[in-house]
């Protein structure tokens, strides 16, 4: 059969506009969801379930972008995404224009080895934890996992489609008479990326994010944008997307009852543009993941990574804390955590049945109802009543 990926009429970087048929292109579509119903075309996968769920299943070929604060954790879960996509046989090239070298391949080792980078980048590693990075290097030898390098402000957009070649013609190699798996692309990070002609940053940025959006579509890539906040955004980023005095809430939904509700936002678009002049680009891409700090009852930093905008699904968000220098999903619940059930606080009823024995001769049908109500506060005859004063409009003479 015709590879899908190929037979759109007018595809190809190098080919003129031209005017097409819807129904050619409706053809090509159903045929593209035809393999993917059949599993022959998948997407980039995530280490994560609720996350890869969001995402439609993981990072389908096109333009995403990932948003946080400094210090938030963005390379971290940038490179688990990296890590877990190479190790299924995707082709991956990290970009790193921030981290040196020894960094991004330390936190990759890490990250298989289940071990602390920093221990293994500062040389304070345990001997067992030594040992296991250097079995994951053995093992990750065998990945399609590559990395490329720019000086700061340095890097060329225009050095993605070349990059994008190459790992589309690894996974065609990989796959040999199968469907070839999309590649991954991950640019650490978006506002370090420079361009063939001298323009201030938001537009430089907007340039480079728009050639990535071409490349991923003409090279069946998935290319993840990693992005920093701007400063007038660290409000809404720093507290789970609560918002401020001049900043709307994203209304990160954690009470809603039934499969649809809980774990929604009910206001994304408080989130998409919240990347450091990045907010053309973000409207632009097939998606946006916002990393949002909460924490949990005891204090404990928690992370609400958010979907905001998805081409193909709706606004939601998985709630994420890292251990280890590294992220795992947990419940929605982690407001919740370690608190003990409180127990319900008693009525106080020995004033209600001092006044009931004093009313027992003067007005005695009252003083019966108060002591009915006394039994029902302690539980005598039936449930208890709620916390209300049981004597809230009743004459005591």
């Amino acid at each position: 059969d015709e590879d899908p990926q190929q037979s759109m009429p007018g595809q190809g970087e190098k080919a003129e506009p031209k005017l097409q048929r819807i129904s050619e292109l409706a053809r090509y579509g159903l045929d593209r969801a035809d393999a993917r119903f059949r599993k022959e075309e998948i997407p980039v996968p995530m280490p994560w379930k609720r996350y890869g769920e969001i995402m439609g299943g993981g990072l389908w070929p096109g333009l995403h972008v990932l948003v946080a604060g400094t210090g938030a954790g963005k390379t971290t879960f940038a490179t688990q995404i990296a890590i877990e996509a190479a190790s299924n046989g995707f082709p991956v090239a990290y970009i790193g224009l921030e981290l040196d070298e020894a960094q991004i391949g330390l936190r990759m080792v890490a990250e298989k080895a289940h071990v602390p980078w920093s221990d293994l980048y500062l040389g304070r590693a345990r001997a067992d934890h030594r040992e296991r990075a250097e079995a994951a290097i053995g093992t990750m030898a065998e990945w399609p996992l590559f990395a490329e390098f720019g000086a700061t402000s340095g890097w060329k957009a225009s050095r993605l489609a070349g990059i994008a070649k190459e790992l589309e013609a690894e996974s065609k190699r990989l796959a040999g008479d199968s469907t070839a798996k999309p590649s991954l692309i991950v640019l650490d990070f978006l506002q370090l990326i420079s361009t063939d002609e001298k323009v201030d940053l938001r537009e430089r940025i907007g340039k480079a994010a728009y050639m990535a959006r071409q490349v991923a579509r003409d090279h069946n890539a998935a290319i993840l944008v990693v992005s920093s906040s701007s400063r007038g955004n660290y409000q809404i980023l720093s507290k789970g997307g609560e918002g401020g005095k001049n900043a709307p809430s994203a209304g990160l939904d954690k009470e809603g009852e039934g499969p649809l509700a809980r774990g929604t936002i009910l206001n994304p678009d408080a989130l998409v543009g919240t990347g450091k002049e990045s907010g053309e680009i973000e409207y632009a891409a097939d998606s946006v993941t916002v990393m949002l700090k909460d924490q949990s009852s005891m204090g404990d930093p928690v992370f609400c990574i958010s979907v905001p905008k998805l081409r193909y699904g709706r606004p939601a968000w998985s709630a994420m804390q890292m251990e280890h220098c590294s992220f795992s999903e947990i419940g929605f619940d982690y407001k919740d955590w370690d608190e003990k059930p409180k127990a319900p606080a008693k009525p106080k009823t020995g004033e209600l049945l001092r006044i009931a024995k004093a009313l027992e001769k003067k007005d005695p049908i009252l003083a019966k109802r108060l002591h009915a109500e006394i039994a029902v506060l302690k539980g005598e005859n039936g449930t208890p009543a709620a916390a209300e004063d049981p004597t809230e409009g009743v004459n005591l003479g």
